[in-house]
């Protein structure tokens, strides 16, 4: 071989070379750019698994059904599942945020540090929005229900006259059905002060005997919706408002919404666990408040969260 060709044959050489280093660079180039180090165009925080986590509880389901998902891992499920769940975990097992009712997250904090050698899971529980607890009476039966309930709290009366196929949530798991129990009890004894002891009183078992006995709520939609599906089974059903708005009565299927008095208000709050997420907190209050819930009252004092575990283990216990 020549020196000229041997000098073409090294010249050609290098510029194979040089066209596979100036490729791999581009390529680096552009997974920089795209946040991507894999095949498949995931990202970084994909991979890793850092996603923000969000638990709501069934309550909020059609609002937390809406949001986008992109870095966004969402978990619905009832209250009662959740705070029994995340009482026995390790903090890095925890959601990065709960949306649920108050005092769920203070619930879930005092039993972890009651029964188990974990600290508090909340850092942060913030007010979002507020709703109040109502009760929604079958056309057919509205007038014989008001006079039967005349002089009584409607919670309360409700799951005591003998012509009423009541409906409520079970308070065991689900947040509004708590909330809405403890409206009932709170009838019972005309307070929504309700000391430990008073919960031992023969009249308040009583009447949760008689709730128990006479709910026909059914675990795959909420007692309004069997009110207004099939009154036949449930005339008189626990309920808020929020709730009313988005399920009205249909044509032939009339039904009356009752305040009650004393109640609960029932009281959207956004916990943190982890992370926080501000923008996710702003977007889920406007979604809130632009379907009917209410903002929340300025300076009101959160829910007791041993009067609240001490009704959930009244119902598991008397039923």
């Amino acid at each position: 071989m020549t020196v000229k060709r041997l000098g073409a044959f090294l010249a050609a050489i290098a510029l194979v070379v040089g066209a596979v280093f100036l490729r791999s660079w581009l390529d680096d180039r552009s997974d920089s750019d795209t946040g991507s180090d894999s095949p498949g165009g995931q990202t970084t925080d994909q991979i890793a698994g850092e996603a923000f986590t969000l638990i709501c509880s069934t309550e909020f389901e059609d609002v937390c059904e809406s949001l986008d998902r992109t870095n966004l891992t969402v978990t619905i499920e009832s209250a009662g599942t959740t705070l029994d769940r995340l009482a026995k975990v390790d903090d890095d097992q925890l959601p990065d945020a709960w949306l649920t009712l108050d005092p769920f997250p203070a619930m879930l904090d005092q039993t972890r540090e009651r029964g188990t050698s974990f600290g508090p899971a909340t850092t942060d529980a913030t007010p979002i929005a507020s709703t109040s607890p109502v009760v929604a009476v079958a056309g057919r039966i509205s007038a014989a229900f008001l006079d039967a309930c005349a002089s009584s709290s409607k919670a309360t009366c409700a799951g005591t006259v003998d012509a009423v196929e009541v409906g409520i949530s079970n308070p065991l798991t689900e947040a509004s059905g708590l909330l809405n129990f403890a409206s009932g009890v709170a009838g019972v004894i005309a307070s929504t002060e309700i000391e430990p002891l008073r919960l031992e009183e023969s009249d308040v078992k009583n009447w949760v005997r008689r709730l128990g006995d006479n709910n026909n709520a059914v675990p795959t939609e909420s007692p309004l919706q069997t009110l207004i599906n099939r009154d036949s089974l449930v005339n008189v059903a626990y309920t808020t408002v929020v709730e009313t708005f988005s399920n009205p009565p249909r044509p032939g299927k009339p039904y009356e919404v009752q305040s009650v008095d004393p109640a609960f208000t029932h009281v959207a709050v956004f916990a943190t666990l982890g992370d926080n997420d501000a923008a996710l907190q702003s977007q889920l209050t406007s979604i809130l408040t632009t379907t009917g819930w209410d903002q929340p009252v300025d300076g009101a004092a959160p829910l007791s969260a041993g009067t609240f575990i001490n009704l959930r283990a009244l119902w598991k216990d008397t039923k």
